[in-house]
């Protein structure tokens, strides 16, 4: 009977994190490269850390000016060693300008080589970028951007199915985990399928 317990919960786990997976990933198939909240700097915090560099290094008196006309706090701001193509604003080109088509990245010709580039996110517990870190030594590209969503998607669809199984296990009747189900939201999945420790 145990054992048909676990199992069962297993594949409840199984099947509410491949769900949660699937929706996620076309999400993060459907979003522009760098649309998502503040996720080039993720990104770079990310590929900083998979390069070795756990916490940057300071950003220059002139960055600091710069970044303080957008960007008052500029504590957590620190510099990472990424590829060249991340240093290009480029990509972000449809970032809150709706007149501006998606496809405008795409006009952009990549850089190669790597440079140093500042994150906002350059103090942020490494716990989640590690994975992520790990992700983009498998390819610099953009492909290592969607992979790095992918991956993403994964830790937030664990983390989700656990609290599904979680709920069942308390003992909740079938409206707890249906609430539970209702509170996954759109903006859940945009954050789920985006570089963002929000998720």
């Amino acid at each position: 009977m145990l054992d048909r317990l676990i199992g069962r919960r297993l594949w409840a786990f199984a099947l509410v994190a491949l769900c949660i997976t699937v929706i996620g990933t076309a999400w993060s198939f459907s979003a522009p490269l760098f649309s998502g909240l503040d996720e080039r700097s993720h990104v770079i915090r990310a590929v900083g850390i998979g390069k070795g560099d756990l916490f940057g290094g300071a950003i220059t008196d002139a960055e600091r000016t710069l970044l303080q006309s957008t960007f008052p706090e500029t504590g957590p701001v620190r510099s990472f060693n990424v590829p060249k193509w991340l240093r290009e604003p480029a990509p972000g080109c449809a970032k809150i300008t709706p007149a501006v088509p998606a496809t405008c990245s795409e006009d952009r010709v990549p850089g190669s080589g790597d440079g140093r580039a500042i994150s906002t996110a350059g103090r942020a517990a490494p716990y989640y970028y590690a994975p992520l870190g790990a992700v983009s030594l498998v390819t610099s590209d953009e492909a290592g951007v969607y992979l790095m969503r992918f991956v993403s998607c994964l830790i937030a669809a664990l983390f989700c199915a656990a609290g599904f199984v979680a709920l069942g296990r308390a003992g909740a009747g079938p409206f707890s985990v249906l609430g539970l189900a209702a509170c996954l939201t759109p903006i859940c999945y945009y954050l789920f399928g985006t570089v963002n420790p929000s998720t």
